[in-house]
């Protein structure tokens, strides 16, 4: 197939387009798959980061619990309260954020329960102790069963802890991985993009700019005068082509206009010639005839003069014929 010059081109620069697109296009996937990975392990950070303040806000619970009982300070009962909340509204986050693993939810149901328990648990003792006395409350928390339900809560939640550090860590290695693709995508996008362009470029510089920067020096040396350049046709089809055939007809065209305005002035100058030899003669025969015409002039000049003394002389001599008559008689 034949292509023109724009068509070259155009081939050029969409094979950079191409290029870029596609480099883009693995650009943009990998980045998301980044971001992705890196937004999961956010998600994961912040699940271990809630599960870890509900472990210690169930151990505040307990303090605040074994405080009041010892103390029957009002303080310590708000505490209580207070984590108590806290606990509540961290177990409905955890639900949200694990919504989307069964095995964390089905732990968290277990984890909800015993925190329940937990917050229960002091909640009556708390009141046993405002009922019954300090004793009462004391022997309740020395019970085996308070132990029990702390360790067994702790004991889910470490569970769960667990379960997402082992979560977090295949998501930072999928984020390396990510990451890894990334940058091997981006380096070798930059690499063939460089190749491309540059096999793109020696092809354009090699098949039109060499070819139109001969052409063109040709043409200003013909612009000089020196038509003896030598253009040779190089078989093209496109522009480039049709520029060089145009140039090899006007070279040809300046040669034979040449050629023949040399001919034609060989012509001139030989009639030149023969007519300053026509010339010359004619010149040569005025002369001629203007030198015989001063000599005719000069010759009548005197025959004039020799009329004019012969006709003063008869002059002279009817007027002495007048004044002496016998010479006249004689």
């Amino acid at each position: 197939m034949k292509w023109s010059v724009g068509t070259k081109i155009g081939a050029g620069f969409g094979l950079a387009i191409v290029i870029l697109i596609t480099l883009g296009a693995v650009t943009y996937r990998t980045t998301s798959q980044l971001e992705e990975t890196s937004n999961l392990a956010s998600h994961s950070k912040e699940v271990l980061k809630t599960l870890e303040d509900l472990s210690g806000d169930a151990t505040s619970i307990e303090s605040a619990e074994r405080g009041y009982i010892m103390t029957g300070q009002d303080q310590y009962f708000d505490a209580y309260r207070r984590k108590a909340d806290e606990v509540t509204r961290k177990t409905k986050n955890l639900r949200n954020l694990v919504s989307d693993n069964p095995t964390q939810l089905r732990r968290l149901d277990s984890v909800e329960l015993l925190t329940n328990n937990r917050v229960s648990f002091a909640k009556g003792a708390i009141d046993v102790r405002r009922s019954e006395g300090i004793d009462a409350a004391v022997k309740r928390v020395l019970s085996d069963n308070d132990r029990k339900v702390s360790d067994d809560m702790q004991q889910a939640i470490e569970e769960m802890i667990s379960e997402e550090e082992s979560t977090l860590t295949l998501r930072k290695q999928d984020a390396d991985a990510s990451a890894s693709r990334a940058r091997t995508a981006i380096v070798l996008g930059v690499l063939l993009s460089f190749a491309g362009l540059t096999s793109g470029g020696i092809v354009i510089t090699r098949n039109i700019a060499r070819p139109l920067k001969e052409i063109s020096l040709t043409a200003e040396r013909v612009a000089a005068g020196d038509l003896t350049v030598t253009v040779t046709a190089n078989g093209r089809a496109d522009e480039v082509g049709m520029l060089n055939r145009t140039i090899v007809v006007m070279v040809d065209n300046l040669r034979k206009n040449t050629l023949q305005i040399q001919e034609a002035t060989r012509v001139l100058a030989s009639s030149a010639t023969e007519i300053l030899a026509s010339v010359t003669h004619l010149t040569s025969g005025a002369a001629e005839t203007a030198t015989a015409v001063t000599e005719t002039a000069t010759t009548v000049e005197e025959v004039k003069q020799t009329a004019q003394v012969s006709n003063q002389g008869q002059v002279r001599l009817r007027q002495r014929s007048k004044g002496c008559p016998g010479l006249s008689r004689r």
